[in-house]
């Protein structure tokens, strides 16, 4: 997954980066990695998360970090960027933490650190660096025998569950208030309170390849239909993958994540390995499809929490290279990085928070008893650049059908309508094939007119479908660089399907009978 632009140290088990974590969970040694003691009024081991660096950008092939500045540890500095204080409730919580077999630049933290305290016989604090992810580094890299005290801060999530459920009302919000309902859902709901910090930009947290296949975007959508907020979508998104029975755990996979054999492993029940993989895909899928939905998303990786053994009337954590893991935090506003862990691993893991209840049976707009189908597999992209700033409808195309030539047909019967738009989907599917993408195009517009959605002349084409719904933006940046940035193609083959499926998911039965009876778009001037 890249260079671990930390450097490198031999013997023992490195893991300066994700790569090595992959290595560690393929080819495990279960060799004690590092020993930690915690200080009074620390969580129960058994829900610490130990991390050690945060990956924030999806290049189209494998998650990385963004390697942001590093500077000499200060006593008294805040440790890394600001943006990484989670808002809710937490706790400090101390630590010792004796190096045994790891060898890694980077230094394992239940937490956020927040300072470095010195002790006899240990590491000095002035030799460490912070990332601006809050990651702590070791230039030396670490060996069996050092020994660091770190403070740290440590979010406690279930204790603000009931805020993260909660809307700027103060009450439950949709999901959340039918679970209660039903008995499945206990937390009391509560606002976050606390609007001092104001919100980062996090645009940087929602970025995506611009050739992201769209089979992504519509898996996103199908798999938090009926969500009203961004908790509620991630709730259901770590729902599908940890505890639905969709997903398999297994190491006896291959490796990657890229964007396409990623949309194919999520929507193509024909693929390697479909939907079965270890912590790498199932972190690396949640978090494209957090940003997919425009949810800030970042990946983490580090170890699950380890095992408890007593020496010497004391409780020390072990935790060994079987114990690497990946995991995914999003940005929840009021709130800052909550974590979701959607590996479907019962050993090592906390239990998952969405055990209780599946979500899709407490939100709106799904038929009782209707299985969501599954997005058609994801075919190639390709990178158009970020032409965008176009006007909406196309002035070069020569192609257009002539219908205003049926509009007098339209008076005949209402069965001429959708007679008239299976004509011209026939004859829009022959130019799709060619590899034309302007048909695709009109498809949506066309399928807005007839639904009574606004259509303006004066918007371009991304902020049309950035409106209409975000599992358009791939073809509609698609669109403006074939037609206005003089590239040619474009069309994928199953582009015309994605927008049927949009359709389907957005829209209600009854909504799309009218509009299939509607001839506006039969009228539209080309």
């Amino acid at each position: 997954s890249g260079g671990s632009g930390y450097g490198s140290v031999g013997g023992g088990i490195a893991f300066n980066r994700l790569v090595d974590l992959r290595q560690r969970i393929l080819s495990p040694s279960n060799q004690v990695l590092f020993r930690a003691t915690l200080g009074e009024g620390a969580p129960p081991a058994s829900q610490i998360y130990w991390r050690m660096e945060t990956l924030d950008i999806f290049d189209g092939t494998a998650w990385r970090p963004s390697f942001g500045s590093l500077r000499n540890y200060e006593p008294g500095q805040a440790l890394g960027d600001p943006l990484n204080t989670y808002r809710g409730t937490t706790i400090e919580v101390l630590q010792l933490i004796r190096f045994e077999a790891l060898r890694s630049e980077l230094v394992p933290v239940a937490g956020i650190a927040s300072e470095i305290q010195p002790i006899p016989d240990g590491m000095r604090p002035s030799v460490f660096k912070v990332a601006s992810n809050a990651a702590l580094i070791y230039p030396a890299g670490l060996s069996t025998g050092d020994t660091i005290q770190v403070k740290s801060t440590l979010p406690l999530y279930e204790a603000d569950l009931g805020a993260l459920a909660s809307g700027p009302d103060g009450k439950l919000t949709p999901l959340f208030a039918a679970a209660a309902d039903a008995g499945l859902f206990t937390a009391t709901p509560v606002p976050f309170t606390d609007t001092s910090i104001p919100t980062p930009d996090l645009d940087f947290y929602t970025q995506l390849p611009d050739d992201l296949p769209s089979a992504i975007f519509a898996v996103a959508r199908q798999r938090t239909e009926g969500a009203t907020t961004d908790f509620e979508r991630a709730w259901m998104l770590q729902y599908w993958f940890r505890d639905s029975g969709d997903f398999t755990y297994s190491t006896n996979v291959s490796t990657g994540n890229g964007a396409l054999r990623l949309a194919k492993w999520l929507s193509d029940p024909q693929s390697r390995n479909y939907r079965t993989g270890y912590c790498e895909q199932f972190a690396a899928s949640m978090a494209v499809l957090g940003r997919a939905l425009g949810i800030p998303t970042r990946v983490v990786w580090g170890f699950t929490p380890g095992t408890v053994i007593e020496q010497n009337g004391v409780e020390v954590i072990e935790v060994r290279d079987t114990n690497a893991h990946a995991w995914v935090e999003m940005w929840m506003e009021g709130a800052g990085w909550v974590r979701f862990d959607p590996t479907p691993r019962s050993d090592f893991l906390p239990e998952s928070i969405t055990a209780g209840f599946d979500p899709a049976q407490f939100v709106s707009g799904v038929e009782p008893g209707r299985a969501l189908r599954e997005p058609r597999p994801a075919t190639p992209g390709r990178d158009f650049g970020d032409r965008l700033d176009d006007p909406l409808t196309d002035p070069t195309d020569s192609g257009s059908a002539p219908w205003g030539l049926f509009a007098g047909v339209l008076a005949l019967a209402p069965l001429a309508i959708p007679a008239l738009k299976r004509l011209r989907r026939r004859w829009r599917l022959r130019r799709i094939r060619r590899g034309d993408i302007t048909p695709v195009w009109d498809e949506i517009v066309d399928r807005l007119l007839d639904l009574g959605e606004p259509v303006p002349t004066s918007v371009t084409p991304l902020e049309l479908a950035g409106h209409a719904d975000s599992m358009l933006i791939p073809l509609a940046i698609r669109y403006s660089a074939v037609v206005y940035g003089g590239r040619s193609g474009g069309a994928g083959a199953n582009d015309l399907q994605i927008v049927e499926e949009w359709t389907r998911l957005r829209y209600r039965r009854p909504q799309r009978f009218r509009a299939a009876l509607n001839p506006r778009s039969l009228l539209r001037r080309r």
